[in-house]
């Protein structure tokens, strides 16, 4: 998700269910690193230094495409439509190829077209699916921006990409308002906040 700059080498973060594991460092001695995870923390290593995160994610919870036959239509109500309002931030949203402005996905009226049983559309970014984001993004934030010295969205700091579909928009909307806030990137503005498709 950052693109930082710098000569040193970055540091992959992750975890496992295993024992803590030694690495060998520069100078040939063994680095203890944390990996629990069940703790849900960030690797941290003595020997190294975070100078980058990329962060992969599908979308948050959506309301269903399609439904398998034989089986009864749970109900979606239409308030899983509601915006959150802590997400609430405009977003410009840009072509990778040449930063033009990105229409929406062809088959988004399709797919606004198709109301389910309660009344939500067909998939949409439910309401579960915006704090999930949001919330992975306050992880994001609290874990990661203090030890990269980030405390203002930056396009030169911040680099994101998205599919043109509607959901996974949103859903990278509601990670930068975790991140960073919706009155921050209200100030930012909409063309400060690009998010390349």
């Amino acid at each position: 998700m950052s693109r930082m700059k710098s000569s040193q080498g970055i540091i992959c973060c992750g975890g496992s269910k295993s024992q803590p594991q030694k690495y060998k460092g520069g100078d040939d001695k063994e680095d203890q690193c944390a990996t629990s995870i069940d703790s849900y923390r960030p690797i941290v290593c003595d020997n190294l230094k975070l100078v980058q995160i990329q962060v992969v994610f599908r979308h948050g919870a959506r309301t269903p495409l399609n439904f398998i036959r034989g089986l009864d239509e749970a109900t979606y109500d239409a308030s899983l439509e509601d915006e959150l309002q802590e997400t609430d931030f405009d977003l410009e949203v840009v072509k990778f190829a040449d930063g033009s402005p990105a229409g929406k996905s062809t088959m988004e009226p399709d797919l606004r077209a198709k109301k389910l049983k309660g009344g939500a559309h067909a998939s949409i970014l439910t309401t579960v699916g915006q704090k999930q984001m949001y919330d992975l993004g306050v992880l994001l934030r609290d874990w990661y921006l203090p030890i990269l010295h980030v405390s203002r969205f930056s396009t030169h700091d911040v680099y994101v990409r998205s599919s043109h579909v509607e959901r996974t928009i949103k859903s990278v909307r509601c990670l930068l308002a975790g991140m960073f806030g919706k009155d921050h990137l209200n100030e930012v503005g909409k063309e400060g906040t690009r998010t390349h498709i």
